[in-house]
């Protein structure tokens, strides 16, 4: 099945050498470090927008104190819509979100994802690999840029 993983450049080089290996899937409401369970997060959809995926700007003085971070410090988050990752993975492999969630994550989790990842039509197209998808499964890599770049550049 073809599926594909959105990423920040930053990660890409590790990626292309070691795979897809890391992904935090929360499973309570109060999002605590350590209550968080690690998969591949994988969509069926090949475009980054709307699925609440975080965009590069700089964190917020809120955001800096939620986040553990000295306010005086300048930090972003990584612009996790810059890298396309086209995969092909069996289906098998592949647990639907919605599906895998309903009873193991709190409701309030499945709530906000859900609403801040736009809505329940992309929720549909999440799915989760809890092996480490190789980089022999990738079937292209795509830098997509800034929205002023027409063409996504082939990477690798």
């Amino acid at each position: 099945m073809i599926f594909y993983h959105f990423t920040a450049l930053e990660y890409l080089e590790a990626i292309k050498e070691e795979g897809i290996t890391k992904g935090d899937v929360p499973m309570t409401a109060a999002g605590k470090v350590g209550q968080e369970v690690n998969a591949v997060w994988l969509t069926t959809d090949a475009t980054p927008g709307g699925h609440g995926l975080s965009d590069g700007h700089q964190l917020t003085v809120s955001e800096k104190i939620r986040m553990g971070v000295p306010v005086h410090i300048n930090a972003n988050f990584p612009n996790k819509r810059a890298v396309r990752i086209k995969v092909k993975w069996p289906a098998s492999k592949a647990k639907q979100w919605l599906r895998w969630a309903r009873g193991r994550a709190e409701k309030g989790v499945i709530d906000s994802l859900v609403s801040s990842g736009g809505g329940m039509a992309k929720a549909k197209t999440w799915h989760l690999s809890f092996e480490p998808i190789p980089p022999s499964a990738f079937l292209d890599i795509r830098v997509l840029g800034t929205p002023n770049v027409v063409e996504p550049q082939t990477v690798g």
